[in-house]
C-alpha cells in the first residue's frame, strides 16, 4: 500500500498533482483573491466609490498597492486608462475626494503616465480646477512637468479649452498661472500658451497670460506670432487684437508676403485698423504685389477704413507700379462713386497717369459714368491730355474717347467746360464709325465746333487750366481770405455746368 500511495501522484494530471499541494493551492487563491482586490480597486476609483476604497483600504488591511499602474494584462482596464495609476483616474473623473483618499493612502503625485503625464496633465485637460488647486497645494513643482511632448499642464488645459466649460478652464489657468507657472514653455512647435489662447478666443485667457509675463512676440515653428494668428483667424476678436497690440506685439510681421496691416485691412472692422495705427503700423507698408493697405481699402470700397487710413498717414497719391495706377484712378475703374467723391476730398489729384497715360477722366469716360466724371470735372481734372490705352499709335484725348463710344451728353458736358474738338475730326474719313449712321447726332458736333462761348466764359476756363492741381487749394485761400464775392468763387466751379 505504501508503494502504490507513492506512485498515486505520477498517475494523475498536473492540475491534479498541484492542487494535492498546500502550497502552491494557497498561492493560487491568493491571487486570485489579489486579482478581485485590483480589479474592485480599479472599479471603485473608476466610479468613485468612497465606501469601496475606504473599505479595501482599511477593512481588508490594504490588499492592493496604491501606486498600482493598470495594464493591458488585466482585461478589466479600459483601454485609455492602461498605464495610468488611480490618482490619474480619479483625475479625470474630477474626483477631489477619492483624491485626497488615495493621497493619505500615499498615492505618488509625480507618478506619470507612459505618455509622461502627471495627474495634473490630466485634471487640466478635463477642467477639473479643485483638483488642479489640490495637487499644486501637494507639490507645487508639478505647475511646469512637461510630458513627453513637452507639454506642461498649462498648455494642456488651455489645448483642451471648451466654451460651454470656459469658468473652469479659466479657473485652471487663473491657478497655474497663481502658483508660478512659467507661461512661455512651448510645444516642440514652439507654440506657446498664448498662441493657443488666441486661437481658442478668449480675451480673458489671453488678458490673464500677457499680465503673467506672457511674451507675446514669440514665434511658432510655422513662422506665425500670436497677433497674426488673431488676425487671420476666420472669426477676428478685435478685443484679442487690440490686447496684443497694446501689449507690444510686432506689426510688421509679414504672412504670405503681406504684413498684419493688409490682412486686418481685409478681415477687421475700422476698431482694429485704429488700434494698429495707434501702435505704430506702417500704414504705407507694401506687400509682395505692391499694395498698400490704403489701395487695399480702395480696391475693396471700404469707405471708413480709407478715411481712417489716410488720416493714420496714408498716401492718398499712391500709385501702384508698374501700371502706375492711382488709387482715384483704382476707384474710377470699379466705378465707385463715393469713393471717388471720398478720395478727392482727402486730397487725391485728378492729375495723375498711367503708364499709358490715362489720367481718371480718361478712364471715367470710357467707363461712360457721368457721375464720377461731374466729379472729376469739379476737382479741375485735366480736360486735352491725350491717352494711348487704347491704340499705342493713336493718342487720344478724352473728348475723343467719348466720340469713339458716340456717347453724345457726355461729348456735350466735355465741351461746355472746355475739352476741345478739332474741326477736322468732323471730317467723313476721321469721323468715328459710330456716327456714320447718325446725322443728327454729327450736325450737333458742328454745331459745337462752330458755338462761340463768352468771354466770361472761356476766362474761367482759363483760369481752371492755368491753375491745375492747385485749383482746389486756390479757391479755399480766396474763400477764406474773403478776397473775391461768394458768387464769382460759385462761377468758376462751373456750379451752372456740372450741377443742372
Amino acid at each position: 500500500m505504501e508503494n502504490c500511495n507513492h506512485q498515486l501522484p505520477d498517475t494523475h494530471g498536473t492540475d491534479q498533482v498541484k492542487s494535492s499541494n498546500p502550497y502552491t493551492a494557497s498561492t493560487d487563491k491568493e491571487n486570485v483573491v489579489l486579482e478581485d482586490s485590483f480589479h474592485l480597486f480599479y472599479r471603485a476609483v473608476d466610479e468613485g466609490s468612497l465606501d469601496t476604497l475606504q473599505e479595501l483600504f482599511y477593512l481588508r488591511n490594504r490588499e492592493c498597492d496604491v501606486n498600482l499602474s493598470f495594464s493591458a494584462a488585466q482585461t478589466y482596464v479600459k483601454r485609455k486608462h492602461r498605464g495610468w495609476s488611480a490618482l490619474h483616474l480619479a483625475a479625470s473623473h474630477s474626483n477631489l475626494e477619492v483624491i485626497k483618499l488615495l493621497i493619505t493612502q500615499g498615492a505618488d503625485v509625480l507618478a506619470t503616465t507612459p505618455d509622461g503625464e502627471t495627474a495634473l496633465h490630466v485634471a487640466a485637460k478635463h477642467g477639473a480646477a479643485d483638483v488642479v488647486s489640490f495637487l499644486l497645494d501637494c507639490n507645487v513643482f508639478l505647475r511646469d512637468i512637461q510630458n513627453c511632448k513637452g507639454i506642461t499642464p498649462l498648455l494642456k488645459t488651455i489645448f483642451s479649452f471648451q466654451y460651454p466649460f470656459k469658468g473652469n478652464y479659466r479657473r485652471c489657468v487663473d491657478l497655474l498661472l497663481g502658483a508660478g507657472c512659467n507661461p512661455n514653455i512651448s510645444s516642440p512647435s514652439k507654440i506657446t500658451a498664448l498662441h493657443m489662447a488666441v486661437v481658442k478666443g478668449d480675451s480673458l485667457l489671453v488678458k490673464n497670460l500677457l499680465t503673467h509675463g506672457a511674451n507675446v512676440n514669440a514665434i511658432c515653428s510655422q513662422g506665425s506670432s500670436s497677433l497674426s494668428r488673431a488676425v487671420i483667424s476666420k472669426v477676428v476678436n478685435k478685443d484679442i487684437v487690440t490686447q496684443l497690440l497694446d501689449a507690444g506685439a510686432d506689426s510688421s510681421l509679414q504672412v504670405n508676403g503681406q504684413y498684419l496691416l493688409h490682412i486686418a485691412v481685409s478681415m477687421c472692422d475700422d476698431r482694429i485698423i485704429e488700434s494698429f495705427l495707434r501702435n505704430g503700423a506702417d500704414p504705407n507698408c507694401k506687400d509682395n504685389a505692391g499694395h498698400t493697405p490704403l489701395s487695399i481699402a480702395v480696391e475693396e470700397n471700404n469707405i471708413k477704413v480709407v478715411s481712417i487710413l489716410v488720416a493714420g498717414g496714408g498716401d492718398v497719391n499712391y500709385m501702384r507700379q508698374p501700371q502706375c495706377v492711382s488709387l482715384l484712378s483704382l476707384a474710377v475703374i470699379n466705378n465707385s462713386l463715393r469713393m471717388v467723391k471720398l478720395l478727392l476730398n482727402l486730397g487725391a489729384s485728378p492729375f495723375t497717369e498711367t503708364v499709358m497715360w490715362s489720367t481718371p477722366l480718361h478712364l471715367a469716360v470710357d467707363q461712360q459714368n457721368m457721375d464720377i466724371i461731374r466729379e472729376l470735372l469739379r476737382a479741375s481734372c485735366p480736360l486735352n491730355t491725350t491717352s494711348n490705352a487704347k491704340c499705342s499709335l493713336r493718342p487720344v484725348t478724352p473728348m475723343q474717347m467719348a466720340m469713339d463710344l458716340g456717347n453724345m451728353p457726355v461729348v456735350k458736358l466735355l465741351a461746355k467746360v472746355g475739352c476741345r474738338i478739332q474741326a477736322s475730326w468732323l471730317n467723313p474719313d476721321r469721323l468715328p464709325i459710330v456716327f456714320h449712321n447718325r446725322p443728327q447726332a454729327v450736325e450737333q458736333l458742328h454745331d459745337i465746333v462752330s458755338h462761340i462761348p463768352t468771354l466770361l466764359h472761356l476766362c474761367r476756363l482759363k483760369i481752371r487750366e492755368n491753375s491745375g492741381d492747385n485749383f482746389l487749394s486756390l479757391l479755399s485761400y480766396l474763400k477764406a481770405e474773403s478776397i473775391v464775392p461768394a458768387k464769382v468763387l460759385s462761377y468758376l466751379t462751373l456750379v451752372d455746368i456740372l450741377d443742372v
